[in-house]
């Protein structure tokens, strides 16, 4: 006969081994990882040390149940593979650089045997790298008659008159703020188009800033036409494809349709980007400097402060504008795409996940080497070392290219969407070039 006592010990003990054998709360779960010194001062030779953990705040779990999946990869061209059992935690790799260059660190949270547990969209996962004598980083030689075919794209661009409509839409900021629809004609296939943010006050004169948009497909995304106005500077924000203005979303699904071509995605087609007049970046550039042309015709400008700004695409876009136009006074950038894209096939280093194919004709519109024309300072405000949509390679590629006062900042666990390890509050890096 089993007493109150044995029972209440029993269904304690049943409680215990419940509570143990819980699935493991994928939502209170980070992935965190970092190297023993700072990530950005390594030398070549130097030995790395670099962790991985698992934080967790949720109920005790069966860790028999769950494994972690790393892969190590570099520009070194070196990957190795493996798997962690969740009593290995905190693991530790201990590596060597035996070049300039970055040594990338990915670790995922699985099921054992299974998939890579999610929070939502967040995957479980650590994505973040640390690198060598990244300050002797240099992107592959750029073309000889690189300014050549610019200063052509600036004549095609001077025989298409600089007409264009602009037409009031919405007031902003409790009336203190217009937005404008505008269309400006330019060279190439599609004009300008964009909304222009004012302020109403016309008692002063004002600082311009003209705003890129990323990568995207997205048809409800290109019908967001408001992003605020700031009442401080006159706003151009323009897309990156000369689409109409405020179309429905059968509109834009068919615009990206007719701009896909050879079963790829628009920037992407190697047939296109085997020539730099065709490539799709060769439009997107011409209305980048067309824009620019437009926001220095506006009466309220000041004349003098004139800013570039955007991430990813926008990044890469900011480049070619103070590439290519020296009224630039300022460029404000986060993860700029496209930099030292023939970083993997001339020098090994670890190639970008979602870019298109080398090809020479590409490198007409590398960021890097737009980076090296810039006359103004340049703020790199985010690089994500756990972003190879636009690789630490790449980045310090074209920072290094840069012949004005620069700064960039590295976030360990940055990938390109955002961090994937400390939502909010990633290890940060700075560099400056000290000009």
């Amino acid at each position: 006969m089993i007493r109150f006592r044995e029972l209440g010990l029993i269904c304690a003990l049943l409680a215990a081994l419940s509570a143990v054998s819980a699935p493991i709360e994928a939502d209170k779960c980070l992935m965190v990882g970092d190297s023993e010194r700072n990530p950005l001062g390594y030398r070549v030779g130097d030995e790395l040390k670099f962790t991985v953990d698992l934080k967790y705040t949720g109920a005790p779990y069966d860790t028999g149940d769950y494994e972690v999946i790393w892969k190590r990869s570099g520009d070194d061209g070196i990957v190795r593979i493996g798997k962690l059992k969740m009593e290995q935690l905190p693991y530790t790799w201990t590596d060597k650089f035996t070049r300039p260059g970055f040594i990338r660190y990915r670790a995922e949270l699985h099921k054992k045997g299974g998939k890579m547990l999610r929070a939502g969209k967040r995957g479980i996962v650590f994505d973040g790298s640390a690198g060598a004598d990244v300050r002797t980083l240099e992107p592959s030689p750029e073309p000889a008659d690189f300014d050549a075919f610019w200063a052509e794209q600036r004549a095609r661009l001077a025989k298409v008159p600089l007409k264009f409509t602009m037409n009031e839409v919405r007031t902003l900021n409790g009336g203190k703020a217009k937005a404008y629809a505008v269309q400006v004609a330019c060279a190439g296939a599609r004009p300008v188009t964009g909304y222009l943010y004012m302020p109403v006050d016309k008692s002063r004169k004002y600082p311009a800033r003209v705003r890129f948009f990323g990568w995207s497909k997205d048809p409800a995304a290109a019908q967001k036409i408001f992003r605020g106005a700031d009442l401080s500077e006159i706003q151009f924000s323009i897309n990156a494809h000369g689409y109409e203005l405020n179309q429905t979303i059968e509109y834009y699904k068919k615009f990206f349709a007719s701009v896909s071509s050879n079963g790829h995605d628009y920037a992407f087609d190697p047939v296109q980007n085997s020539d730099r007049l065709t490539a799709y970046f060769n439009g997107m550039a011409l209305r980048v400097m067309r824009a620019l042309e437009f926001v220095k015709t506006l009466p309220e400008w000041n004349g003098r402060d004139l800013i570039v700004s955007g991430g990813s695409q926008a990044g890469l876009q900011s480049l070619w504008a103070a590439g290519l136009d020296k009224d630039v006074t300022a460029v404000e950038v986060f993860k700029p795409w496209c930099c030292d894209l023939a970083g993997h096939a001339k020098a090994l280093r670890m190639r970008s996940i979602f870019a298109p194919s080398y090809t020479p004709a590409l490198d007409y519109y590398d960021g890097a080497f737009h980076a090296k024309r810039i006359k103004c300072p340049v703020n790199i405000k985010i690089a994500g070392l756990g972003d190879f949509v636009c690789p630490p390679s790449g980045m310090m590629s074209m920072f290094n290219n840069l012949q004005v006062p620069a700064k960039i900042r590295f976030y360990q666990g940055e990938g390109h969407g955002g961090s994937l390890s400390t939502p909010g509050n990633p290890p940060h890096y700075d560099l400056s070039n000290g000009k």
